[in-house]
């Protein structure tokens, strides 16, 4: 069955192993944000309005924030880690420049504090998926349909009540230090899923880079939704 991303919001996180203290040290802040600037800005423009230091009184409220597209996009800086994360993303090309953006912006971290351990990078996405035809609780029900569950709960005839189902997804690999979760479900709106998923990559396995990451957790939604039938639109 066709289905079109109706909404799509994507984030990446780097967390780190130990806090990052040199993150509040005198002129440290400024640093971070001309390094992000440098790099970014010659390609997506950022406004002097955009950039943020927040400094507090602990260091839990120390962050160095920079807003992107408009409020589309945000990149987030704290001593335990950076958040760098996208709303309403819109198709393919929305999904290149993420790729480019956290590219650039994990550079300017490692150049500015490159002593600052790092446990694992996540990343995260949340989608509405609408169906070409039918409604989403049926295609749920197909997808369950003979199981000793379902049949059970249609025995027990709950007056009124209607049935529905989710779908759960858990990949992992130890060996190459990944693992990822993948969640269905119905909404509100008759003809449309939600889709969320996180991947988890573990400092010092094979898959490197920000872009590889987002790659293969973008691989494994489509191979999810490829296995229980879906296929994008063109």
């Amino acid at each position: 069955m066709l289905y079109k991303t109706t909404r799509l919001d994507v984030s990446y996180q780097a967390s780190f192993r130990s806090l990052a203290f040199d993150l509040v040290a005198p002129g440290k802040a400024a640093t971070i944000l001309k390094e992000v600037f440098d790099r970014i800005n010659p390609r997506y423009a950022i406004r002097t309005s955009d950039m943020k230091v927040f400094f507090g009184v602990s260091m839990a409220e120390f962050r160095v924030n920079i807003v992107l597209f408009n409020g589309l996009g945000e990149l987030d800086l704290n001593p335990e880690r950076l958040l760098i994360s996208f709303t309403n993303v819109k198709g393919q090309e929305d999904i290149k420049i993420i790729k480019d953006v956290v590219t650039l912006a994990m550079e300017a971290f490692k150049v500015v504090l490159p002593n600052v351990p790092m446990r694992e990078d996540l990343v995260r996405f949340s989608a509405f998926i609408e169906l070409s035809k039918g409604k989403a609780l049926n295609f749920l029900q197909d997808l369950m349909r003979g199981s000793a569950v379902l049949e059970h709960l249609k025995s027990n005839k709950f007056e009124g009540s209607s049935i529905s189902f989710g779908l759960k997804s858990e990949v992992e690999d130890r060996e190459k230090r990944w693992s990822s979760v993948i969640d269905m479900g119905k909404t509100t709106w008759p003809e449309v899923l939600l889709l969320t998923g996180t991947s988890i990559y573990q400092d010092g396995g094979p898959i490197k880079s920000a872009q590889e990451k987002i790659e293969h957790s973008e691989k494994i939604a489509n191979t999810f939704l490829e296995s229980i039938g879906l296929k994008s639109e063109k």
